[in-house]
């Protein structure tokens, strides 16, 4: 009887310990949020592709094809988050992360960089200047590419 009663009150109080243990751990974990929203124009356009980067973690994330974006497990705190689209200004701006909290954070881009012209040059091996060079009012040169296409027998457009 004597060793029953020995080992119930081993178990009672190892269950005891381990409880406290666990909830002592519990107590030193911080709930840790989350923020997601969309990304839109000012038209309410969804733009897909977006990037949506964290300065501070040094971790980013793309919107979907719908314009929705998802950062999870942050730590409660303010974040700089920095949202850009190509052909869209940029935006950055402050959040702050509740612990153990859902942030909904929808962002809007305008637009207004205008990407410039890119203009590819150049001959053939051998060759020292374009066959079908065409000078341009400002003294610079450009050079047809159709018409190479067509001088050439596996570059010809169909």
């Amino acid at each position: 009887m004597k060793q029953i009663l020995r080992a119930f009150l081993f178990l009672l109080l190892f269950t005891a310990t381990v409880n406290t243990a666990i909830a002592d751990e519990k107590a030193n974990v911080t709930k840790q949020g989350t923020v997601r929203g969309r990304i839109i124009d000012a038209t309410k356009q969804t733009l897909p592709g977006a990037s949506i980067y964290i300065e501070k973690l040094h971790t980013g994330v793309t919107s979907d094809v719908n314009g929705f974006y998802t950062f999870s497990n942050l730590d409660p705190g303010t974040y700089t988050v920095k949202v850009s689209y190509v052909g869209y200004s940029p935006v950055e701006l402050k959040i702050t992360i509740p612990a153990g909290r859902t942030l909904e954070k929808d962002v809007v881009l305008n637009e207004g960089v205008e990407l410039q012209e890119v203009v590819v040059g150049g001959a053939f091996q051998g060759q020292r200047r374009c066959p079908q060079l065409t000078e341009k009012p400002h003294g610079d040169y450009e050079c047809n590419v159709w018409r190479l296409c067509r001088l050439v027998p596996r570059l010809q457009h169909r």
